[in-house]
């Protein structure tokens, strides 16, 4: 048996005559050495494990702590990334500055070197010579030091790093596996498919990249099929490609099932039912600067075109046509890249190079969004809720094909302009691929020079880490170094028992910051540094959003339940970050020292621990993740007039128009003259509501067919506000603001926003509907309201707020048809266990009657009741308290059951598939290699056995060494 050395030395063999060019790229990879000076390298949306054990806990599952509140962690296909940073920081000691660079280091040398490979296998020679060996480092500097590789991937982490280090291999493996297809199934191939995507998983388990990879591997194959040499192999390649299809989707079901069964919630997440919209705001500003020319040079990522304070890249002028001598420079990546067309070269594999040429011409055009030539069909799949996810930014989630693309093409011309002509003799094709191409020695140093511009030399500014921002009034740096004290209240978090949230002030945007010494602004560093429950920053959740935003609005406005409030949420702690940064492009301004003196105001609340900035007031008596409560209130029902039409004694007056007034409502009659018009009634006396307690103005109302209502209110300093309503009811929006409707409707307006108080408001009769009419423009309202409570999940904080009652005694739903049962008899006793983020042991004891079981996690359809038939058949799910979940429970006793979410255990389940599916994969392989291993071995013997052999053949020949 070999010992375990000579079988590593055999693996490594074949890579010995590839020791300089593996050399030269990993050298080159050491750029990024000069990148992070010190600091790590971390900003805006992107990801870094800063507590990998804590990240690596919270992906397990698709619902914990880490991503149930505050923004959204990406989904459980980062687990990969995580991983290596775990083996890094956590196993091996490195510090996670250090583990960040070598994370770099490596994700850049794969990929520079497997293009390198990649593009040496298109090579039809039987050895690799240094010509062979020059075209190859071509194709990997281009490949990783080109402007769009370096944009999206090096200049700011992203996880398409994890695409881009791995597509060459998975395009040379698939590329193998349809070669070998005549024959039989390359499970080899399979097997390498498999273990590259699971690497890649942190990127290819977006669907915005998987999607556009996919259709380019589909585009290949095609290119494959139609070439006459592979004819024979076609059938077989089709059995490969289907086993390769349904082996890849088993050893990632791991994640695909997850991803698939969350894909609506996930979706919600991004936008909402609006995704398609924002989606389309986003393709237009992508879109300013992605024009065929840019794009066609690898410049058409918007960071490059973004004023100075939103972010600002100090070299982005060097990309920018304003730059002649780099636009110029430029054109020669394409120009390059093309000539390798020009000639029939017999040893390049025409399929690869057609694919890649191929792949710039469709790519370029589809990556220049709402630019000419495919601007409407782009912006059309763009309000495609779905689509939208790709084509919100087509240059960066299609451009990744570009860089490929290219690096095949250019290493090919490299390859014909190193190679020296003469040497190759003879006119036979077979013999002319096989032979050894040979340096046209004149040529060297001038192609050395060409190939170090347009890589090195086009990146320069990316390369040497300069185009990395630094702070400034506007922007904070890409550079971060955490404060000791965030480690310190991290440990002093940990030490806390029991489950509970945090409430973070000042309250984000999506992202928040941070007043450090070179500033920050990306995710919640305590949340990914602890693991904890934090609300902080917008969950991009629509419900949820819309009740955190209460809450913090009610803080902002000095709000005196506070403790009760939070309570409601199992909020322990609320933090105060003293050091919270105001950078206009991710947060606006908090007034600090007034949210000091406001919690140390507030009664059940008081200061618990200090460290540096960050001060932490501690809720004497938090909530429970789960309770029982027999009372139920509708919030509709909790509803006060702060001023009602019926009740209105005071006059109107009239501006152009006819009022009419009757026992409840107005008649508004405007003659019109063929043109826009428009006249108004308004209130002659003083009102005086009070937004923050009556934000919602409620306008029941019916028009003429040529008539609209607009409402416009006024408040101190003579100010006024044109209105839109939030809810139409049936009416036809006209001009934006203008509601037209022949049956009675109701619109909503909501003033939360306004200052306080209103002291009036106009109500105006136009002919938006039909600008040419001259007929008289009617108007009949019939009731006008400003209300404190329309059932919106902001309106619950206020509420439980106002009540002063424990919101654990009762539930507050928006549905007024609740049994009339509910409420009659004292709530059951509750306890539970958690068994893990998605799963909790419930028992309940001594129920009476209708009762409702609170979990305070966000709503999702997806949290189910299990393990008890009766309690199941007859629970109804509801959305309580304007973000939980509640069950009504009809069944009466002491019984038990299971809350989970989603389907029992399946995401366990999934893991195990794909645990399985790996295992049995490789055991296929090694089954196949001791199989063929032993039949060559048999064959070797027989014919050893079967063969004379002379006297002679058996002495050992005289050896003659000259010196």
């Amino acid at each position: 048996m070999p010992t375990c050395v000579a079988v590593v030395r055999a693996k490594i063999a074949p890579l010995r005559p590839h020791a300089v060019p593996i050399t030269m790229i990993l050298l080159a990879s050491t750029t990024v050495f000069t990148w992070f000076r010190g600091l790590l390298v971390y900003q805006w949306d992107t990801i870094f494990p800063l507590n990998p054990p804590a990240l690596i806990q919270a992906l397990f599952w698709p619902w914990s702590d880490l991503i149930s509140t505050g923004v959204p962690l990406p989904s459980n296909s980062t687990l990969p990334y995580v991983g290596i940073v775990y083996l890094f920081h956590s196993l091996a000691g490195l510090s996670l500055l250090d583990s960040q660079i070598a994370l770099y280091f490596s994700l850049f040398a794969m990929a520079g070197v497997s293009m390198y490979f990649l593009f040496i296998n298109q090579l039809q020679v039987l050895h690799a010579n240094s010509v062979v060996q020059f075209a190859g480092v071509a194709a990997a500097l281009t490949y990783v030091f080109n402007p769009y590789s370096m944009t999206n991937v090096w200049e700011i982490f992203s996880l398409e790093a994890f695409l881009m280090a791995t597509l060459p291999l998975l395009f040379l493996t698939f590329q193998r596996g349809l070669q070998t297809s005549g024959e039989r199934v390359n499970w080899k191939a399979i097997l390498a498919l498999d273990g590259l995507s699971l690497f890649a998983s942190p990127a290819i388990g977006n669907p915005a990249f998987s999607i556009p990879l996919i259709m380019g591997v589909i585009g290949f194959y095609i290119v494959w099929l139609t070439h006459p040499a592979n004819s024979s192999r076609r059938l077989g390649s089709i059995r490969f490609v289907l086993t390769s299809a349904l082996s890849l989707m088993m050893v990632n079901i791991w994640w695909i099932y997850p991803t698939a069964l969350l894909a609506q919630t996930q979706l919600v997440r991004a936008g909402g039912s609006a995704y398609s919209a924002v989606g389309l705001v986003d393709l237009i500003a992508n879109s300013n600067h992605s024009s065929l020319f840019n794009v066609l040079r690898l410049v058409g990522m918007p960071a490059l075109y973004r004023s100075a304070i939103y972010p600002q890249f100090p070299y982005a002028w060097f990309y920018q046509t304003s730059f002649a001598p780099v636009v110029l420079g430029s054109l020669s990546v394409p120009l390059i890249a093309f000539f390798s067309l020009m000639r029939r070269e017999t040893r390049l594999n025409r399929t690869t190079l057609t694919f890649g040429a191929m792949m710039v011409i469709i790519v370029v055009p589809l990556a220049a969004g709402l630019q000419p030539p495919l601007g409407m069909a782009v912006g059309w799949l763009s309000a495609v809720p779905a689509a939208s996810v790709i084509f919100r930014d087509p240059y960066q989630k299609f451009g990744f094909w570009l860089p490929l693309g290219y690096s095949i093409m250019i290493g090919a011309t490299f390859f014909l302009l190193a190679e020296s002509r003469g040497k190759c003799k003879g006119s036979n094709r077979i013999s002319a691929s096989l032979a050894l191409p040979s340096w046209d020695k004149k040529r060297i140093i001038p192609l050395s020079m060409l190939l170090l511009a347009i890589s090195v030399g086009y990146a320069w500014p990316m390369a040497t880490g300069d185009l990395i921002p630094v702070r400034t009034s506007d922007v904070p740096s890409a550079r971060v170094g955490i404060p000791q004290y965030y480690y310190q209240a991290t440990a002093w978090l940990e030490s806390q028992k029991g489950a509970f949230r945090i409430l973070s002030l000042p309250k984000d945007q999506i992202l928040q910051s941070s007043n450090w010494t070179n500033g920050y602004a990306g995710n919640d560093i305590l949340r990914l540094l602890t693991g904890e429950s934090i609300i902080s920053t917008d969950s991009q959740v629509p419900q949820l959003d819309s009740f955190q935003q209460g809450l913090y609005d009610y803080v902002n406005q000095g709000g005196s339940n506070l403790a009760g409030v939070l309570r409601l949420l199992n909020v322990r702690f609320v933090l105060l970050r003293m050091d919270a940064g105001f950078y206009p492009a991710v947060t606006q301004p908090a007034n600090l020292t007034g949210l000091e003196d406001y919690l140390k105001s507030q009664l059940g609340i008081s200061v618990s621990a200090s460290f540096g900035p960050l001060i932490f007031f501690e809720v004497e008596n938090p909530g429970l993740r789960i309770f029982a409560a027999s009372q139920i209130t509708a919030l509709p029902e909790l509803n006060i007039n702060g001023w009602n039409l019926s009740s209105f004694r005071g006059s109107w007056q009239p501006q152009g128009l006819t009022v009419s007034e009757n026992a409840s409502g107005l008649s508004l009659s405007l003659r019109t003259s063929g043109t826009y018009s428009y006249a108004y009634a308004t209130t002659s006396q003083i009102m005086n509501v009070a937004t923050h307690e009556y934000p919602y103005l409620t306008v029941n109302f019916s028009s003429s067919s040529n008539a609209a209502v607009l409402i416009r209110v006024n408040y101190a300093n003579t100010s006024s506000v044109w209105l839109t309503a939030i809810d139409s009811g049936t009416a036809t929006t006209y001009m934006g603001n203008h509601y037209s409707s022949i049956e009675p409707t109701t619109l909503m307006y909501d003033m939360f926003d306004i200052p306080s108080p209103i002291k009036s408001f106009d109500v105006f009769v136009t002919n938006a509907p039909d600008l040419t009419s001259q007929l008289n423009a009617t108007v009949h309202v019939y009731g006008l309201t400003f209300d404190s409570f329309v059932g919106l999940p902001r309106d619950y904080v206020r509420a439980f707020a106002s009540s002063g009652l424990d919101p654990l005694s009762y539930v507050m739903v928006d549905q007024s048809n609740v049994p009339q049962e509910v409420g009659s008899k004292a709530p059951p006793v509750v306890t539970f266990d958690p068994l893990s983020p998605v799963e909790y042991k419930v028992q309940v004891a001594n129920a009476t009657g209708l009762f409702v079981l609170v979990l305070d996690e966000t709503f999702d359809p997806l949290w189910q009741l299990s393990g008890n038939p009766t309690v199941e058949a007859s629970a109804l799910h509801i959305l309580a308290d304007g973000f939980a979940n509640g069950w009504i429970i009809s069944t009466t006793g002491s019984f038990g059951f299971t809350i989970n979410y989603g389907p029992s255990q399946s995401f366990l389940v999934a893991y195990y598939v794909s645990l399985g599916a790996g295992l049995g994969l490789v055991g296929v392989v090694a089954c196949k290699s001791f199989l063929q291993r032993k039949d060559k071995k048999s064959k070797l013997g027989v014919s050893l056995d079967s063969t004379p052999q002379s006297e002679d053949t058996r002495q050992v020949p005289d050896v003659t060494v000259k010196l």
